[in-house]
């Protein structure tokens, strides 16, 4: 049997398995991913490529029997643009911009969950040296 490998027939098989790889690619994007954070004794600055919003922050520090991570903070800047009214010296916003979670507030704190592609402070209990947090995401 004789095949026909004109570019007529060729360019559907070939626009085929390029769509099959960008499915697959996309699919696997939306995998499970688990980042691990090294953290140091005291604060530590760090950015989350995965999406751990599915669980709370309580949640993830929960299951370490160390209690190795004291306090999570979070920088939210207002989205309004407008910063004073008359004077720089008298800004519209009294109030911090930054969100905290801390272990003795626990789920009564502001922040509950994290998201990704943020930039948080985690502290660390002085008495632990080094500390591996995992966070599982999306």
């Amino acid at each position: 049997m004789k095949r026909d490998l004109t570019a007529r027939n060729c360019v559907p098989r070939i626009l085929t398995a390029m769509a099959l790889a960008l499915l697959a690619t996309g699919l696997a994007r939306a995998q499970w991913l688990t980042q691990n954070l090294d953290l140091k004794a005291g604060w530590n600055a760090v950015f989350l490529h995965v999406d751990p919003s599915h669980a709370t922050i309580d949640q993830w520090v929960a299951a370490d029997p160390s209690f190795a991570i004291q306090e999570v903070w979070l920088w939210k800047p207002e989205l309004s643009s407008q910063q004073f009214v008359d004077s720089p010296q008298s800004p519209l916003a009294t109030d911090t911009r930054w969100v905290n979670w801390t272990r003795a507030e626990g789920t009564a704190s502001a922040l509950r969950t994290m998201g990704p592609n943020m930039a948080y402070l985690v502290r660390v209990k002085d008495s632990i040296p080094t500390y591996t947090w995992s966070l599982k995401g999306r």
